[in-house]
This record gives C-alpha cells, structure tokens and sequence, in this order.
C-alpha cells in the first residue's frame, strides 16, 4: 500500500513540475526588490540573473524600452559592460563575463523613467558558454517571461525631468 501511494505522489509531483513555468529568470527592479517606479523619475535600475543551467552563463543582454533613459551603468568586478546606442541613445546594455551554475549576479544602472505611467517590458538574452541562448521575452506567466516594471503617476507634474539624449 505505501508503494502504491509513494508512486502516485511521485506521478503527480512530476505532472505538476512539468506544468509550471521557469521561476527563475532575469529581473529588472527598480531600488532593491520594487517592481514599481514613479513617471519622471530618476533611478538605480538592478538586473538580477540566476544561473540554474550546468554551463556557466557568459552573456547578458537586456534590450531597453524607448521610454526609459539610461545614462550609467555600475561596474562589476569580472564583467565587461557595452552599450549600445541608436542615434545617440542606449537601447541596450550588455555584460560579459562569467556566472557560474547555481549562483547569481547582479548588475546596476541608472536611468529616467517615462513621463507617462504604464508598464515597461524588459526584454533580455542569456547566453551560456556551450553557445546556448535564453531569451526571456515572453508574456508573463510563460516559460521564458520578460520583466516588468510598472510606472506609477509622479508624486508632483513638476517632477518631470525633460528627456535626456545621452
């Protein structure tokens, strides 16, 4: 009887692993753990990437929205950071360098939010060192989820910051 019961707990916790979607993936927070930003303003974005592959992970890309203005990114030691620019804007920031299986690292910029609220969509590209490339760029709630900020109202409409061409 206890087998019975083992091998139909086992069954059903295989069903339901197979059913959810990847929990670990690359976020972007605004300030440590927030998933909300006031319009026009001013922030430490933090991209947060878990490697949970067997290959170490030796590329980050994170595509950034039109509305948000980076200017800077934080140096992180063993890491190479690149921009790229499209007339003179970041739309992207890349980092290279190496992360091993089961640890994590965190990368910094800062940038202006939008002036208007709305939802930001992260979209980022993983690659590993066997030439392996997530894309998380799916809706939430799918196995490959891009991040999201939300963009709340400014506390004040005097607190726009005037677009910024970096």
């Amino acid at each position: 009887m206890l087998t019975k019961v083992t091998t139909a707990l086992l069954a059903g916790a295989a069903m339901l692993s197979a059913t959810v979607p990847a929990s670990a993936h690359v976020k972007v927070y605004v300030e440590p753990g927030w998933t909300q930003a006031p319009a026009c303003g001013f922030s430490e974005f933090i991209v947060q990437v878990p490697n949970e592959r067997p290959d170490p992970t030796t590329r980050i890309e994170l595509d950034v929205p039109p509305a948000v203005t980076v200017s800077t990114a934080q140096p992180v030691p063993g890491w190479t950071t690149a921009f790229t620019t499209t007339k003179g804007r970041i739309t992207g920031i890349t980092w290279s360098g190496q992360l091993n299986p089961r640890e994590f690292q965190t990368f910094a910029f800062l940038a202006g939010t939008p002036q208007t609220p709305g939802t930001l969509s992260w979209n980022a590209h993983q690659t590993y060192q066997n030439g392996e490339i997530v894309n998380w760029t799916g809706a939430p709630g799918s196995d490959t989820p891009h991040s999201q900020t939300i963009i709340t109202r400014a506390a004040q409409p005097s607190d726009c910051h005037p677009r910024r061409r970096t």
